[in-house]
Formats: structure tokens, C-alpha cells, sequence
């Protein structure tokens, strides 16, 4: 019987035909993430409180090859070991909570201050490792301990009495060797902030001497992409009283001299 449907598939639905549809139902995709786009960015009052990256994966990713948005996944799980518990906060609607880190975490509590964010993480991108919640990190963080925190695209929001208190608290959540990871800007002289934002970050040093006064190592690297779309420089940093990822005494690193001794 499977042979046969197998047969009829073949015979009523090519594999030319099975491609083509797929090719167009792509352009559709983009399409639509296009005017999405258009609409929130240019025709709104306000932009929205976060972006949907469905907008980066259908349309702009391929039309840029600006790769930015994978970059803040890819290095957030640098950190991560299979079975941590992460604590994910500004979670934002959930897109890398779930598709990056639910993948290798055990446990993720993510959190986000935005209750239609939240509304929209349960939605969209539930999994059963995952409990999204609602509140203000600066004063309802849930207990420890977590293996790993994450705070991306989230210092520059909180005054700098804030982001000091905030690296206190989340540094209490952790194990003793809990990393936290995440993502910053560095912002243009020349250029507006976001309307939210209450502080910048004018260079690495900058975001570095805030991470050491709480952490007893820190990473940061260091990525620029020029597009039509965005100029900017990514900070992604790694913050711990233990080892952290791409430091000599990382354990999942391998460093070989010029002459190729170990």
C-alpha cells in the first residue's frame, strides 16, 4: 500500500512541481514579513516594544545577508551546557528562547516586563521545558539557583543605578560558576537612541568596566555589520566568577600556537 501511494504521489505531484510551489510560497512569505515590516517601521505611531524576527528569517536575513539576529542565539548557547537552567530575561515574545536555548536547556524561565509579549511567547513558541512569565526583572527576578542567565538587547533600557543593582541580583541567582551572556549596542555619538533607552554604551570598555565591577571575568566580542537596513557594532558578552567562553581556560576550547604545539 505505501509503495503504491508512493507511486501515485510521484506520478500526480512531481518533484519539479513539489519545488516550484515551495519557491513561491517562499516569495509569499517574504512578501507578506515585507509589509509587516513596512507597516510596523513606517506606518505606526510608535514602533512595537520588539521585533518580530519572523521578519529577519522570511525577508530580510536573504535580502541583506545580514546574519546579526542568528548571531545573538548562536552565541548565547556558546555558554550554555545540555541540561542547564537558564534564566532568559527581556525575553521579548520568545523566538530565541525557543528556538535556540529550549533546544539544549533542561529548564528555561523567561521573563519579559511586556504582558503582550508574553501573551504572544505563550502562543507562539510554548514547549514544555519552557515557563514564560510576566513581571519587572528589577524587582520580581524568580529564585535561583540557574546555571545561566541571558540579558540581551536589555542594559541600554535600565538607568545605570538600575543596571548595577540588576547585575547584583541576577549574579545572586547564578551557580558559582553561572555565566551570564547577552547583547549590547554600541551607540553612535551622532546618532538618537531609542525613545526607552536610558543609558548607551560609546565602546566595549564602557560595557566591560560595568560587567567587571560584578564579575570576576568577562568576554566580549566584538561583530559590525554595514547594511542599507542597519549600521551598527554588536557587543556579545559572557560574564562569570568562573571560566568563560573563548578564555584559555575554557574547557570546550581548543588553542594551538603558530608552530602547532598543544
Amino acid at each position: 500500500m505505501k509503495k503504491l501511494l508512493k507511486i501515485l504521489i510521484r506520478a500526480l505531484l512531481p518533484w519539479e512541481a513539489v519545488k516550484a510551489m515551495n519557491r513561491t510560497l517562499r516569495g509569499l512569505a517574504a512578501w507578506g514579513h515585507r509589509f509587516q515590516h513596512f507597516y510596523e517601521w513606517r506606518l505606526m505611531a510608535r514602533p512595537p516594544e520588539w521585533f518580530d524576527h519572523y521578519i529577519d528569517l522570511h525577508w530580510k536575513w536573504r535580502v541583506t545577508r545580514n546574519a546579526t539576529s542568528w548571531e545573538r542565539g548562536i552565541f548565547g548557547l556558546l555558554a550554555m551546557r545540555q541540561g542547564c537552567r537558564v534564566l532568559d530575561l527581556c525575553c521579548g515574545t520568545g523566538f530565541f528562547t525557543y528556538y535556540f536555548y529550549s533546544g539544549r536547556a533542561g529548564a528555561v524561565v523567561a521573563m519579559d516586563y511586556s504582558a503582550a509579549a508574553i501573551r504572544q511567547a505563550r502562543r507562539n513558541f510554548q514547549a514544555s521545558n519552557i515557563d514564560y512569565r510576566q513581571g519587572d526583572i528589577r524587582t520580581d527576578l524568580p529564585d535561583g539557583p540557574f546555571d545561566n542567565a541571558v540579558l540581551n538587547a536589555a542594559l541600554e533600557y535600565f538607568t545605570p543605578q538600575e543596571a548595577e543593582k540588576l547585575l547584583d541580583d541576577i549574579k545572586g541567582r547564578l551557580t558559582p560558576n553561572g555565566i551570564l551572556s547577552g547583547n549590547s549596542i554600541v551607540a553612535s555619538r551622532a546618532g538618537v537612541a531609542h525613545l526607552d533607552q536610558k543609558q548607551e554604551f560609546f565602546s566595549r570598555d564602557e560595557l566591560a568596566a560595568l560587567l567587571k565591577r560584578h564579575f570576576a571575568n568577562v568576554t566580549i566580542i566584538n561583530t559590525t555589520f554595514i547594511d542599507p537596513g542597519m549600521n551598527r557594532t554588536n557587543l556579545y558578552f559572557f560574564a562569570s566568577e568562573g571560566p568563560v567562553p573563548l578564555a584559555e581556560n575554557w574547557p570546550d576550547i581548543l588553542v594551538i600556537g603558530a608552530r602547532g604545539n598543544l
